[in-house]
């Protein structure tokens, strides 16, 4: 019984202190009493985690503006050195690099890696390591690439043949000791998109190689199907060339399978007055009710880069 009750007190801390960690890197810096206050606990126990935290380099302290006894107020933040992520967001044939710091922000944008086809593993993981050597609190990387992603291994990236199967994630893991995510960049999007909405799709249209790529979000979680293979969709449009076409096929499979009440739209062609004629060609043919709300979302990159940060900073918030 005395086991349990250890055990039990040991995961109670644990969620305590995920609990005050998260909320410092949402809100720096804060007194201890506004941390009780915020997370519903106890000053005393507040007060041991913050210690333990400092202890640990986790958290810092920090002296704000006198208090009402004339004192200085010592607040505590979040150590924004204690631990980076790098994301590398594969975009054609070039490579863009960022460091972001505890908190989830930008602290630098590394020059862009020009790649081709024969780009390896091993060329990564010495690229990542570099980066290492000069962040030595790099704990994770996060991948984008424009290909098939299942559980963390790329399956099917045509452009960069080599890095298809696990050995990238399996090197970075045992050579540099770094948590590793790699997604689907149109996953990535939805990822960081998902926090304003629950049930959508987002199309995107390559203009150049007359494709799409698809993304599906349902109650605020990523589908991917068995094999990753949920959302793709050009298989049905192979035969099409135009734009339009490509798209009213996509939006009426998404429609009649899952009918999503928002369909968001970025790439080549895609506009407000592309968006009118969609709705006007799906209500020709499906009942009006039925038709979702079209949006077309600009700066794709952003959300991009935003989605795999968001992976890595979602796996920080669960850390014990």
């Amino acid at each position: 019984m005395k086991k349990e009750n250890t055990a039990h007190f040991e995961q109670v801390k644990i969620q305590n202190k995920k609990a005050v960690r998260n909320l410092l890197r949402e809100q720096s810096p804060l007194s201890i009493a506004k941390v009780a206050e915020e997370v519903g606990l106890s000053y005393p126990t507040v007060s041991a985690l913050l210690k333990e935290l400092t202890i640990k380099g986790e958290a810092l302290v920090s002296i704000e503006s006198e208090s009402c006894g004339g004192r200085p107020g010592i607040c505590y933040e979040l150590n924004p050195d204690y631990q980076y992520a790098l994301t590398l967001r594969f975009d054609d044939d070039e490579i863009c690099a960022g460091v972001y710091d505890a908190y989830g922000r930008r602290v630098r944008e590394l020059s862009t890696l020009k790649a081709d086809g024969e780009i390896s593993p091993i060329d990564l993981v010495n690229y990542v390591r570099n980066v290492k050597a000069e962040f030595e609190t790099l704990s994770a990387v996060s991948i984008g690439v424009a290909g098939t992603v299942y559980e963390d291994e790329i399956t099917y990236l045509p452009k960069f043949p080599k890095l298809e199967g696990k050995q990238l994630s399996e090197l970075l893991k045992s050579e540099l000791e770094l948590e590793v995510f790699i997604e689907n960049d149109i996953n990535a999007v939805c990822y960081a998109e998902a926090r304003e909405r629950e049930d959508f799709a987002h199309i995107v249209y390559m203009e150049e190689d007359k494709c799409i790529g698809v993304g599906i979000v349902m109650n605020g979680e990523i589908v991917r199907g068995s094999h990753g293979y949920a959302g793709e969709l050009e298989y049905l449009c192979r035969d099409q060339t135009e734009v339009e076409e490509i798209l009213t096929t996509a939006i009426l499979a998404l429609t009649c399978v899952l009918n999503l009440p928002d369909l968001l739209l970025s790439g080549g062609g895609c506009s407000k007055t592309m968006i009118e004629h969609l709705d006007r060609r799906l209500k020709d043919i499906l009942p009006c009710e039925r038709v979702p709300k079209l949006y077309v979302i600009e700066k794709m990159n952003h959300y991009y880069e935003k989605g795999l940060i968001k992976r890595v900073l979602t796996k920080w918030a669960c850390e014990e």
